[in-house]
């Protein structure tokens, strides 16, 4: 058996377990490492789990598109095909290499559910209290290693009015006259840039309002997301400002944008999209999440979303080649210990950061 899979829902150890539920019924997380009679040479980390996680998620947006494999073409389509189920089979062939060679016994594999809703399942996982060194998310990059994410603000304006029959406004007020000049000064207001993320993006994804054409709106409500290069607070700010007594604010979720970790030998780039990354509790200290995979996210959530089957073949590679590294960097931690220093993965190198303690 390559790992030792361990239902979600069971009790990983004496007081652990992972559950997450959705609005659709029970959705389950998945957690599997080395058996600890395989495990038995590796050094101790007195229950802080495996030194580093493949992780990506394992829901996938709607609609459903069937899968298909074109072998001309060298493609596979679908929902899913690059986000995220070619990604997590590349990262199983990756595991089973290392398993075979007989170097997976610090490795551990951490996939989730919801990345694509509320993030719950990353956050629910966090009840297992795994403290990596390392942390490889999955996420269509088109192979190429994230050095800086955006991050998000996503919100409600609900705006509040008076029903009435249209014939006669004065007797009422409409919820959705306030709300949509709201809208056009936040589409036309200056938001932070930067030069590493670009600028800061507003979409209003979802708006609802009224029950007919002859009658005044009663309640109002628009759906916004923000990708935002600074902390989420301060575009919030900008936002309650804006929009003052018009509608009232509520924050579904924020997250910062983040720095992440590279190594020499990869082409970078920057990410638009948000991840499960922001979610997970990198405790350890000098801890690194990386985020690559084959594919692109302009193909996600497509309803023509493919994989080209060479890239998905190099990506088993470059994910064995980037865990074989990286064990060979944690081991190197292991063994120095924290009086002696760390190191520490930056910059596309190793490098070594002295201990402060005194």
């Amino acid at each position: 058996m390559l790992f030792n899979n361990v239902p979600a829902g069971l009790p990983l150890c004496p007081h652990q377990s992972l559950r997450t539920i959705s609005p659709q019924g029970d959705r389950w997380n998945v957690y599997a490492f080395r058996p600890e009679e395989e495990t038995a040479g590796a050094p101790s980390r007195h229950g802080k789990g495996p030194r580093i996680l493949l992780n990506t998620h394992i829901d996938t947006v709607p609609p459903f598109y069937p899968a298909s494999v074109d072998r001309k073409e060298g493609v596979i389509r679908g929902r899913g095909a690059c986000d995220t189920k070619s990604i997590l089979a590349a990262q199983l062939l990756a595991a089973q290499r290392l398993v075979k060679a007989g170097k997976a016994h610090d490795l551990g594999l951490l996939y989730v559910v919801s990345e694509e809703t509320d993030h719950s399942g990353m956050k629910r996982a966090n009840a297992l209290g795994l403290r990596p060194q390392y942390l490889i998310v999955g996420e269509p990059t088109e192979s190429k290693m994230i050095r800086s994410q955006k991050g998000i603000l996503k919100l409600k304006l609900l705006s509040q009015g008076v029903s009435c029959h249209s014939g006669y406004p004065e007797l009422g007020k409409s919820a959705i006259d306030p709300l949509i000049d709201a809208l056009h000064e936040l589409k036309h207001a200056h938001w932070p840039q930067s030069e590493e993320l670009g600028a800061t993006t507003l979409n209003i994804g979802l708006l609802r309002g009224g029950h007919a054409a002859n009658a005044l709106a009663a309640e109002a409500e628009a759906t916004l997301m923000f990708r935002v290069i600074s902390p989420p607070e301060q575009i919030l700010e900008t936002v309650q400002a804006t929009v003052g007594e018009r509608a009232g604010v509520k924050v579904i979720t924020a997250n910062n944008p983040l720095k992440l970790g590279t190594l020499s030998g990869y082409q970078t780039d920057v990410a638009s999209f948000n991840t499960d990354i922001a979610y997970f509790d990198l405790y350890e200290p000098g801890a690194k999440a990386f985020l690559i995979g084959p594919g692109s996210i302009l193909d996600a959530h497509s309803d023509h979303e493919l994989i080209h089957i060479p890239e998905l073949q190099r990506a088993a590679g470059y994910y064995e080649e980037l865990l074989l590294r990286l064990l060979q960097s944690s081991s190197s931690i292991a063994s120095a210990g924290q009086a002696e220093g760390e190191e520490e993965v930056e910059e596309g190198k190793v490098c070594k950061k002295e201990s402060t303690a005194a």
